[in-house]
């Protein structure tokens, strides 16, 4: 069990350097990017048992989706970037109430959706699909339990 937990966690550590190495670049490298997005849709749907995957690893789909140029004018970029969000902020873990760009977060969740309903045109239900809600989102705040931190 331990040994799994173990990859488990490089595996995210391994997304979280790259994007790290990708923003560093002047400008943005999509390459890096996009792969990120590629190896973090893998893990997600691997089997974890019984680990959660941290809330810094939506954080990083999220930025491989929205820091990419022109991204707020990408339905596919915007569409993906709200639902890592969405799952961000919804994670059950203390670290995301600590996080130093949380106001930063909020105001995308607040823009994307009016981006896809206005722009492309998209349904609000399924805005609704992607995790958003109208009535805004708010962090539900929980103490204790594993959520997975541990970076």
């Amino acid at each position: 069990m331990f040994r799994y937990e173990k990859i488990y966690e490089k595996q995210q550590a391994t997304i979280a350097s790259m994007v790290t190495f990708a923003q560093q670049q002047t400008p943005t490298n999509t390459t890096i990017l996009a792969l990120v997005r590629k190896r973090t849709k893998k893990f997600l749907k691997q089997d974890a048992g019984p680990f959660v995957p941290q809330s810094a690893t939506w954080k990083n789909l999220a930025v491989s989706y929205l820091t990419v140029p022109n991204a707020l004018n990408d339905k596919k970029q915007v569409k993906g970037g709200l639902h890592a969000l969405c799952m961000f902020v919804n994670h059950a873990s203390e670290e995301v109430d600590k996080d130093p760009q949380l106001t930063q977060v909020y105001a995308l969740i607040t823009r994307a959706p009016s981006k896809l309903l206005k722009d492309f045109h998209m349904p609000e239900k399924a805005l609704h699909k992607l995790g958003w809600r109208k009535e805004g989102m708010q962090r539900a705040t929980t103490k204790g339990g594993k959520s997975g931190e541990g970076s």
